[in-house]
């Protein structure tokens, strides 16, 4: 069935701004392909790099961050902690103030506290090599 996949085309419509098409008919025309095998390729690529990325584990995306494509670093710079792993933290350090936590429990809400940590970590090393790039970041700037 996957191989059925692989066969069929979809059809997507997208607008591009006009300064975006005339750089797309530039491109086409520098590699003689057209504007669509330009766009294809480039998505194609870019949905490659974000399963990639997506593969990580935090320690693994820091490594690669100025390797990443502009996209991608959105994309991470955009990442929160699960809802699930931020409610199961609070509630365990509500727990650990009102009476105390096991040492499993104690385990785990550091391994939830590390992960947070990390998370905010890579969102701002992203952030950083954005900027680098010359991106402005502002609207990120008080995101959760």
């Amino acid at each position: 069935m996957h191989t059925q996949l692989e066969q069929k085309s979809s059809f997507v419509a997208i607008q591009l701004t006009p300064a975006t098409y005339i750089s797309l008919q530039d491109l086409a025309q520098r590699t003689q392909r057209s504007i669509e095998a330009e766009i294809t390729d480039a998505i194609s690529a870019w949905v490659a790099q974000d399963k990639q990325v997506a593969g990580l584990n935090d320690a693994e995306t820091l490594a690669q961050l100025r390797t990443l494509s502009d996209l991608v670093l959105w994309k991470v710079a955009r990442r929160k902690m699960s809802s699930k792993l931020r409610i199961e933290l609070e509630r365990l350090h509500h727990k650990a103030q009102r009476e105390g936590l096991t040492e499993r429990e104690k385990k785990r809400a550091a391994a939830l506290s590390e992960h947070a940590e990390m998370v905010m970590l890579t969102r701002a090393r992203a952030l950083r090599v954005l900027c680098e790039r010359g991106h402005d970041v502002s609207e990120l700037g008080n995101s959760q």
